[in-house]
Formats: structure tokens, C-alpha cells, sequence
């Protein structure tokens, strides 16, 4: 129409939009499952780089527990038998005497050393006395029952806690057993080394209330034994108690 007359007819343009929405929607998608996947593999790599991480401090924890573990028990073990050392035997008898006051059973503290140790030492050599060491303490745990504990105090002295005797028989027992297997001769160095055992007995709380009380009766009634001919045992205020042999005989005295 003319300019700024009244408008004389309308007219509207279509156009087909389908697709290009289709198109927009369909980007979308795309960059949707992009992020999607991206984000997706990037938790993955955190959660395996988490449970990689968390592996190896578990590794670490597991090596510093066994290293304190393994440091703990060269603290209280002797290296060369594995027995619990002069440490450990102070520590545990504090702990076996007061169980034993509780329930109100007596316990024997036998004091053990070998005769003709040195002997052995000199004539072959120390790696045979340690093999020696290693043989015998293995003969006095077998003797020993159940219950019981063996320590090494060092050098060719052990200890022995028998945490429950109904009466001195009991430890005399074993005392014998002892001193029967450690009289056995031990290959060593390509030839039969022999040893033998003084055994000192004290008995709690007959003897002594106190560790180290009855610590010193058991040395003492050990020197006595050992005193009177070595190869036998003696309890604390009691003569020494002469084990015969195999054949019948007494025990041969050995040399220091």
C-alpha cells in the first residue's frame, strides 16, 4: 500500500526448522556425553589412583608393624637359641609370681648351667658351641610341660619357670628329665661333644616371695650342685640329689 496509508494485505514466512533443531539437539548430546565420559574417566583415574595410594601406605603400615614387631622381639629373644632372654625372663616372672599369688599355687624357679661348656668351646671352636648352645636348649624345652617357660640368661645359663608344682617332686621330675637329655652327646664340628647340667631349684613362695629373691636361692642351690660334682640338682636348704645314669652308675663329674 502507499506510505502511511492503511495496510492493504499480511503475509508470513515459513521456513522448516525441523532439522536444525534436530541438529541443536542432537549437539547437545554430543557434548553432554563428551563431559559425561570425561568426567567419568577422570573419577575412575582418581578412584584407582585413591585405591593405588591406599595400597601402598597399607603395604608401608604392614612393613613399619612387622619391622617394630620384629625389633620388639630381638628385644626380649636371645639371637642365637630364640629363647626369651634375661629381659624378658625379669619382665615375665614379675607377671607368672603374681598370677601365681592370686591363685595361690606354688611355682619352682630352676637355675641351669652347663658343665664342660668351655671344654667344648676350646677344643671346637665357638660356631661348634653355639651349635652345642642351640642343641641343648632345645632338649631342656622338650623337658619341660606345658605351662612352662625356658629363658637363656646368657653365655651356658638358662632358667626355667615351672608355673605350676603341686609339691617339689614335681620340679624334681623334671630336674631329671633335664639333666638326662642334656647328658647326651651332641654332634658337632664332625664329632660328639658332651656336656653336662648343675640345676639349682628354689620354690615360691616356700623359698622366697620376691623375684629376685628367688632368683639368687635357685644360684645359689645351682653352685651347690655344681659344688658337690656337677651333673646333678639341688633345691634351695637341700643336699644335692645325684642322678644315676643310664647304666646305673653316677654321673661322671665334668670339667667346668
Amino acid at each position: 500500500g502507499v506510505a502511511g496509508g492503511p495496510v492493504q494485505a499480511v503475509f508470513e514466512v515459513y521456513g522448516d526448522v525441523t532439522q536444525a533443531r534436530q541438529d541443536e539437539a542432537m549437539a547437545w548430546r554430543l557434548v553432554a556425553g563428551t563431559v559425561l565420559s570425561l568426567l567419568g574417566g577422570l573419577y575412575l583415574f582418581l578412584l584407582a589412583t585413591v585405591r593405588r595410594a591406599d595400597r601402598v601406605m597399607a603395604a608401608q603400615e604392614r612393613a613399619r608393624a612387622q619391622q617394630a614387631a620384629q625389633v620388639l622381639h630381638m628385644a626380649y629373644h636371645d639371637g642365637l637359641t630364640g629363647l626369651p632372654n634375661r629381659r624378658s625372663f625379669a619382665e615375665r616372672l614379675d607377671g607368672l609370681l603374681a598370677l601365681a599369688r592370686h591363685h595361690h599355687h606354688p611355682v619352682a624357679l630352676m637355675f641351669i648351667d652347663l658343665d664342660g661348656f668351655k671344654a667344648v668351646n676350646d677344643t671346637h671352636g665357638h660356631a661348634a658351641g653355639d651349635q652345642l648352645l642351640q642343641a641343648v636348649a632345645g632338649r631342656i624345652l622338650a623337658c619341660l610341660r606345658e605351662g612352662d617357660l625356658l629363658f637363656r640368661m646368657g653365655g651356658d645359663e638358662f632358667t626355667a619357670v615351672l608355673s605350676r608344682v603341686v609339691a617339689a617332686g614335681d620340679a624334681d621330675a623334671v630336674a631329671r628329665r633335664v639333666l638326662a637329655a642334656v647328658a647326651q652327646p651332641v654332634a658337632v664340628a664332625g664329632a660328639a661333644a658332651t656336656v653336662g647340667a648343675s640345676i639349682g631349684i628354689a620354690l615360691y613362695p616356700t623359698d622366697a616371695a620376691a623375684p629376685d629373691g628367688l632368683l639368687r636361692l635357685a644360684d645359689d642351690a645351682m653352685y651347690r650342685a655344681k659344688a658337690a660334682g656337677k651333673g646333678r640338682h639341688a633345691f634351695h636348704g637341700a643336699p644335692p640329689v645325684v642322678v644315676a645314669a643310664a647304666a646305673g652308675q653316677p654321673v661322671d663329674p665334668l670339667p667346668a
